[in-house]
């Protein structure tokens, strides 16, 4: 689980600012953009 944690600070600071520049159909084929908010707290 503490890999998971890990991943999700890259997510907050790398991915967050990219998932607004995604397009809608790429979120569905990267669940690395598609993984919920929730998920990462």
């Amino acid at each position: 689980m503490g890999k998971r944690e890990a991943d999700g600070i890259g997510l907050e600071s790398s991915g967050s600012r990219t998932r607004g520049q995604v397009p809608p159909g790429e979120e569905l084929r990267h669940p690395f953009y598609a993984v919920p908010e929730g998920d990462l707290l």
